[in-house]
């Protein structure tokens, strides 16, 4: 199956951040043998017409969009990012009609069952972590009603098949940095970023995070961390990048198990 992963237009230009969340799931895609092709639409020029021109080359049998923030949330500089990914939808929609769409994100997460009501060319929907979830319906897009996690559509009613459990972080396989042009990220403060676990147990009232990915924290396994680290540095040429934890030091002793690995790296 082709399937190919684009991570929203906001809708104006910003800095450019790695999509970490659609190349996790990209690199579990191309470790079951999909044929995956990946774009951030934020790094073009013409965002929908690479959106058009890709579909229209690559021909995917699935497409995949990534809705990661509704909105700045800032009231100096409040912006809806999610119009724009409404127009994306449509866009995709008219371009290739009978290919299944399918979002997530957190953006799709927090507002799940609305967007997919309010969005009748959504065909599919992720409900929070996707790498499990996306694989499966991979296989079982004719029977959606047997993958988890999934929001699906049922004679016109939007249909919801539970909450996954959360996913072990060690069996993921190898990130695939490459998946997305790491070129655009190179140059530019803070854009990459490095995941080493998921899950907060704290419980601030303003964060969405515990939501997400769970209150109990969940930690990539140390030998996973070095590799992907290892890669940035040795075969792509990353000297900075940014740990994206939602709070990096807690727990202390795996705050600190990183630092060592930055240093040894010599970064």
């Amino acid at each position: 199956m082709r399937i190919g992963l684009f991570q929203t237009y906001l809708g104006r230009h910003e800095q450019p951040v790695y999509p970490l969340g659609l190349a996790f799931i990209g690199s579990v895609l191309h470790h079951h043998q999909r044929e995956v092709l990946c774009r951030d639409l934020n790094i073009y020029q013409s965002p929908l017409q690479e959106l058009e021109a890709t579909i229209k080359s690559f021909q995917p049998e699935m497409i995949g969009l990534s809705l990661r923030n509704i909105d700045t949330t800032q009231s100096r500089d409040l912006y809806y990012y999610y119009l724009y990914f409404q127009e994306q939808i449509r866009k995709i929609k008219k371009i290739a009609p009978d290919i299944p769409l399918v979002v997530g994100g957190s953006g799709f997460s927090l507002y799940a069952d609305q967007i997919m009501r309010d969005n009748p060319e959504l065909d599919f929907g992720i409900y929070r972590e996707g790498e499990e979830t996306m694989q499966e319906l991979s296989v079982k897009i004719n029977t959606p009603q047997a993958v988890v996690g999934l929001y699906y559509r049922q004679n016109q009613t939007v249909c919801f098949t539970g909450s996954r459990p959360v996913l072990d972080l060690a069996t993921l396989p190898p990130l695939k940095w490459d998946l997305f042009s790491l070129a655009a990220y190179k140059e530019v403060p803070g854009a990459l970023g490095v995941e080493t676990k998921r899950g907060c147990s704290l419980q601030c009232d303003y964060c969405t995070y515990p939501f997400l990915d769970g209150r109990n924290i969940r930690k990539h396994p140390v030998a996973h961390i070095m590799s992907s680290l290892e890669d940035l540095v040795f075969n792509h040429g990353f000297s900075r990048f940014t740990f994206t934890d939602s709070i990096f030091n807690i727990p202390q002793d795996h705050a600190h198990r990183y630092q060592c690995l930055v240093l040894f790296l010599n970064l």
